[in-house]
């Protein structure tokens, strides 16, 4: 169950052919979600799975590891990482833009690459294609949190499926795994017990914090070009975004906790006990080298 939601991850500078060719081939034995690596490593993770003849998806980082690059950049590397083969995309916002409370341009940064992903896949009929959103939240209040999970969340509904196009799917990241705060400058965090200091890496607090924040936006009214799923004829519904913990998830233990936070159970109504989802591969993910570890 668990491997299903990793994303086996070789970000290295100095990864080789060979570490690539190790990290494909332990995906394709533990059944993961797909192999994260470098944009320059696409082709590679591609051929060494399609000779594997394996389901594991590629997933790429772009912007990354400081989302400082301008939004055509961005874009650009979207749809070129689309083009030579990668399945998912793993940008990074740009956290200047959040903290300078420049709200046309953060949000823009980000709906730039979600147009041009949505427009190439439409127009060459790729479908199924995933965009992850990284937040870097060993940066960010609270606040700053909610605030660019809502935002990431609410532009994600501009990009639905419909009859015509299977959209796109997207989640909200928690971070790079790279951020290293200057000592004094983490921010503490308020996650209604007082203030705490701030996990570099993915923290199980920021992870039920995404949730709510995504949970709270994510309802809206049938118009028009309906979602391809009409399964539920409620005239209101949710759209699903998902949550990808990284940087730091190395133990079963922590996962499982990541997967309860990030709203995978649901309660039955007769039992009273609770389940897994129906959906929950599409409401979570983890970013991992230590994917063995997990799935333990």
């Amino acid at each position: 169950m668990l491997a299903g939601l990793v994303d086996h991850t070789q970000l290295s500078a100095f990864a080789s052919l060979k570490d690539i060719e190790k990290l494909a081939k332990e995906a394709h034995a533990l059944e993961t979600a797909s192999v994260c690596v470098n944009e320059g490593r696409i082709r590679d993770a591609a051929d060494i799975l399609y000779d594997l003849t394996s389901k594991v998806k590629v997933c790429c980082v772009i912007g990354f590891p400081l989302g400082a690059a301008t939004s055509h950049i961005k874009s650009y590397s979207a749809v070129d990482a689309v083009k030579i083969r990668a399945d998912e995309v793993d940008m990074v916002i740009n956290v200047g833009y959040l903290k300078d409370k420049d709200t046309k341009r953060f949000k823009e940064d980000i709906d730039r690459v979600m147009f041009h992903l949505w427009e190439y896949t439409s127009n060459h009929k790729k479908n199924d294609v995933v965009l992850k959103v990284i937040l870097e939240n060993c940066y960010l209040t609270s606040e700053e949190i909610v605030y660019a999970t809502q935002t990431v969340a609410k532009l994600a509904k501009n990009y639905l499926p419909t009859r015509n196009h299977s959209g796109l799917k997207v989640f909200v990241k928690t971070s790079t795994g790279f951020g290293t705060p200057a000592k004094g400058h983490v921010p503490k965090k308020d996650y209604g017990k007082g203030m705490v200091d701030t996990a570099v890496g993915a923290a199980i607090e920021d992870v039920y914090l995404m949730r709510q924040a995504i949970d709270e936006v994510t309802k809206v009214t049938r118009h028009g070009d309906t979602p391809s799923d009409t399964t539920n004829q409620d005239d209101n519904y949710k759209y699903v975004v998902g949550i990808k913990a990284a940087g730091g998830v190395k133990d079963r233990e922590t996962a499982l906790k990541m997967m309860v936070a990030a709203g995978c159970l649901i309660r039955d109504e007769q039992t009273s006990e609770y389940k897994l989802r129906d959906d929950y591969k599409d409401l979570f993910r983890i970013g991992a080298s230590a994917t063995k570890e997990i799935c333990k």
